[in-house]
């Protein structure tokens, strides 16, 4: 969004501008779907992660919205994507899993981020065929990329 004064301005005027910025909270999209609490990314070549070498495993929470009515044993299903620069990024596994100790939902993954520019992963939770959340977004960056495996 940009602002333009009307009138116009002139060469070398100046204008001074008082502002405030405001970031809503959680629920400013004004949606009544679950909301991710937690993002976790690791090196998933190692026990309990996966095998795959070079993969990450991703880890995110969801809470709020219809998923504090579902039952432990709902059968949700996780709708995962990737995207971005590099066309050989992969999701290799995902699954879904309830958190008791946290009543939070648990979306899992298992990713090969590719040779290319940074892959952007998506994911949200469904149940029958409709959204339970909000999608997730996630770029997997070089840099990170770089530092989780120690090159």
């Amino acid at each position: 969004m940009f602002w333009k004064p009307k009138g116009g301005v002139d060469e070398g005027e100046h204008r001074k501008l008082d502002y405030t910025l405001s970031f809503g909270d959680s629920n400013v999209a004004g949606q009544e779907t679950g909301r991710v609490v937690n993002t976790f990314v690791g090196d998933g070549n190692r026990t309990g992660g996966g095998d795959a070498e070079n993969a990450f495993r991703i880890i995110v929470d969801f809470t709020g919205g219809p998923l504090d009515s579902l039952k432990p044993d709902a059968a949700v299903v996780s709708d995962v994507s990737v995207g971005g620069g590099s066309d050989d990024a992969e999701i290799i596994e995902h699954f879904v899993e309830f958190i008791e100790a946290d009543k939070q939902w648990r979306l899992s993954m298992l990713v090969l981020p590719g040779s290319g520019a940074d892959p952007v992963f998506r994911g949200q939770l469904r149940l029958d065929d409709k959204p339970l959340t909000e999608v997730w977004t996630y770029s997997l960056s070089e840099a990170a990329r770089n530092g989780q495996k120690g090159s």
